[in-house]
């Protein structure tokens, strides 16, 4: 059996509580408001939520008829708060079977731990419940299942509609109480591009996938296809220690985005990739990663947005190859005016590296990479960067005080 937890409203709920708030009654946003009313809202409180405001919407969708109390994101404040949680779980598990997804959201085996406490799953989640209230003012939501996968999917559908915001899945209501879920990009690990492919398929809920062929979406999906055939049968094979170890395994992707301060001609947004494209080569550098595919996101003020991908002629994380890529994709941009912008490099491998025959201009610039992580290291981002960060539009020297992006 497993347990996923997940902190309600959790960046909204710590502001609550360090104001002395009730969650359920109070209408606050956790949003940069500074941004201008374009900026996007991290966390609402469950009050705003039953009056229909989404967690991701903008500062200008929110209503204007309620006195929104708009809390500027404190990261280390949620980091701070996140660590304190996690030592209300220890109380009750070993850390070697906690798995920590997120800052707000994790994984626990419970294994032996139920004979031990000589208690339900239920029960244990409601003691668990109570005591992380107490200890810290925060309330989780639970789900419970025989693996992972039931376990997050009854958290996400399930817990939102009990009484006790706890939810329970098994092999035996499965089918009933997950498989005619719709959308499918509900469902843990299915976004909306996958969906939208499966539904080209026919396929518009779990139940409609389990009794097909799965050769079918193995052919369409490779090994996620497969994946997705378990799944529509509520079953996962994937351990916790597994989970936890799947941060060694080589990401399908690396990448780097930002919402901007302020609406971008093309010219300024420029310097905006240039910025961007160093701190993903750095990225790269220090994940001992490289990639041969790099895509470009443009996102305009009016809700429009244009992408581009270019296929290099080798695999590479360096500066110079980046940059070369990425400009050249920027000059097919459209004109407007720019509010994203996001850079990523996907076919990833691990960096093995092989001296050129004919020169060490790689060798070279490595050590300048590696000398600008250890200099950032010690003495901070700011301490060294591109001239380019220097410029009046530039955003690099601010994000680099950040946390994820967002005010530390």
């Amino acid at each position: 059996m497993f347990m996923c937890i997940d902190l309600k409203s959790f960046y909204a709920s710590v502001e609550c509580k360090l104001r002395h708030l009730d969650i359920f009654t109070t209408p606050l946003v956790v949003c940069d408001i500074l941004r201008g009313k374009g900026a996007i809202t991290l966390a609402v409180t469950p009050y705003l939520k039953k009056l229909g405001i989404a967690s991701r919407s903008r500062a200008y969708d929110l209503p204007r008829d309620i006195p929104i109390i708009y809390a500027r994101p404190r990261m280390h404040k949620y980091i701070e708060a996140s660590c304190d949680v996690y030592r209300c779980y220890l109380n009750f598990f070993s850390a070697s079977d906690i798995y920590m997804y997120s800052i707000d959201e994790g994984f626990m085996d419970l294994g032996p731990y139920l004979k031990y406490y000589n208690m339900s799953p239920l029960d244990l989640a409601r003691m668990i419940k109570k005591f992380v209230l107490k200890e810290t003012g925060l309330v989780v939501t639970i789900g419970i299942g025989e693996n992972m996968f039931q376990a997050k999917v009854a958290l996400d559908i399930l817990s939102k509609h009990n009484a006790e915001e706890i939810g329970i899945v098994n092999y035996e209501n499965f089918s009933e109480t997950i498989g005619n879920v719709k959308p499918l990009n509900k469902i843990w690990c299915i976004g909306d591009r996958i969906m939208a492919r499966l539904n080209k398929m026919g396929y518009f809920c779990l139940n409609d996938i389990m009794d097909e062929d799965k050769d079918r979406l193995k052919k369409e999906f490779g090994l996620i296809g497969l994946e997705i055939f378990d799944h529509s049968r509520g079953i996962d094979s994937t351990k916790l220690k597994e989970a936890k170890n799947s941060i060694l395994v080589i990401p399908k992707s690396v990448q780097e985005s930002q919402i901007l301060f302020k609406d971008y001609v093309k010219t300024n947004a420029r310097q905006i990739v240039v910025e961007m494209v160093n701190e993903l080569a750095i990225k790269l550098f220090n994940k001992s990663l490289k990639g041969d595919t790099i895509s470009l996101f443009i996102g305009y003020s009016n809700n429009t947005c244009y992408h581009m991908s270019m296929r290099l002629n080798k695999f590479t994380n360096l500066y110079t190859d980046l940059y070369k890529g990425f400009i050249k994709i920027f000059e097919y941009v459209p004109d407007g005016l720019i509010r994203r912008v996001g850079v990523s490099i996907s076919n990833i491998c691990k960096n093995h590296f092989q001296m050129s025959i004919f020169d060490n201009l790689d060798k070279r610039e490595d050590k300048v990479i590696d000398s600008i992580c250890k200099i950032r290291k010690v003495y901070g981002k700011n301490s060294l960067v591109r001239a380019v960060s220097l410029m009046p539009d530039s955003n690099q020297l601010n994000r680099n005080l950040m946390i994820g992006g967002h005010n530390a």
